[in-house]
């Protein structure tokens, strides 16, 4: 029962099982329920839940699901919706804002520069999800600097 609960916390109940590029895809899926969300309002607090939630419960279940796996399998997909959320957090809801942090986490999560590639290296699952994480900082950092020098 409780590899089945961490299998489906860190498939997102199933998203990572997209055959083709899991990570790409759930990011932009993370991305539409993300605008979905908070279209209507920020709810900033809401936004602050959201991401400890999928931070602390990806580590969880990628820990247990890494034994069985391996080590940041592609099909473990809440990284990258942790990620793309913290990449567009505390942001306009914009489809503009959610096209650009898009581009912007998939292009750090990819390349892994400016250290990403270094909190990879973690084990377990701080690795899997710290280089996500630091790539939706990266991308969270340009975006507020875009959006109070670019009108969207």
């Amino acid at each position: 029962m409780g590899n089945s609960v961490a299998s489906a916390v860190a498939t997102v109940l199933g998203t990572g099982r997209i055959p083709i590029a899991p990570g790409t895809i759930s990011s932009m899926v993370a991305a539409v329920c993300w605008y979905l969300v908070f279209r209507e309002t920020p709810l900033v607090f809401l936004q602050v839940i959201l991401i400890v939630l999928f931070v602390t419960g990806g580590i969880w279940a990628s820990d247990r699901m890494v034994p069985e796996w391996g080590n940041d399998p592609s099909v473990i997909v809440i990284d990258e919706w942790a990620g793309m959320w913290i990449a567009i957090a505390f942001l306009p809801v914009s489809w503009q804002v959610m096209a650009v942090g898009f581009v912007l986490f998939r292009v750090f999560d990819i390349f892994k520069p400016l250290g990403i590639r270094h909190v990879e290296k973690f084990h377990g699952g701080w690795g899997i999800m710290a280089d996500d994480v630091a790539a939706g900082v990266y991308t969270n950092v340009l975006l507020q600097l875009l959006t109070r020098t670019v009108i969207w």
